[in-house]
């Protein structure tokens, strides 16, 4: 019976895992969880640019109901976010952070148009999670491709 229980025991603590609250120290970037349209509350100089948030009444700020998003730690990262409107339908947007050499990030959109065309706006958001960095250290790269 010890046995048993000694066993389950060890099963569990195999299977459960720790969670970390941080992410590796050496890690580039990773997606922050999708988001709709409806979750941006941007003023119309804000869209289709690259925007950089550093803090908590940023975010706030930005996003229509914050408390429902998953919380970033602004004194470890950086969230970046890009949201606009493509007046020609796509059929997908592939999405990229890298980092560069000299330590500054690229965040690098693929849009591939096609698709139907009676469609006329058509909304996107990416978002990232970056270690902590500055505006200035962050550039956006939009291609535009359309499909044969």
């Amino acid at each position: 019976m010890k046995k048993l229980l000694f066993l389950l025991v060890a099963t569990c603590y195999l299977f459960s895992g720790c969670k970390k609250d941080t992410l590796p120290d050496d890690f580039v970037y990773r997606e922050y969880p999708s988001l709709s349209p409806s979750d941006l509350n941007l003023r119309d100089d804000q869209k289709n640019t690259l925007i950089v948030i550093n803090d908590q009444r940023a975010f706030e700020a930005i996003f229509t109901y914050p408390e429902r998003l998953m919380p970033v730690d602004f004194d470890k990262y950086t969230l970046l976010l890009v949201a606009g409107t493509e007046n020609t339908p796509f059929k997908t947007i592939y999405s990229e952070v890298i980092r560069e050499d000299n330590g500054q990030y690229r965040v690098k959109l693929s849009i591939l148009f096609g698709g139907n065309y009676w469609t006329v706006v058509t909304p996107y958001q990416r978002a990232f999670v970056i270690p902590k960095t500055r505006a200035e250290d962050v550039s956006l790269e939009i291609d535009r491709y359309q499909q044969i």
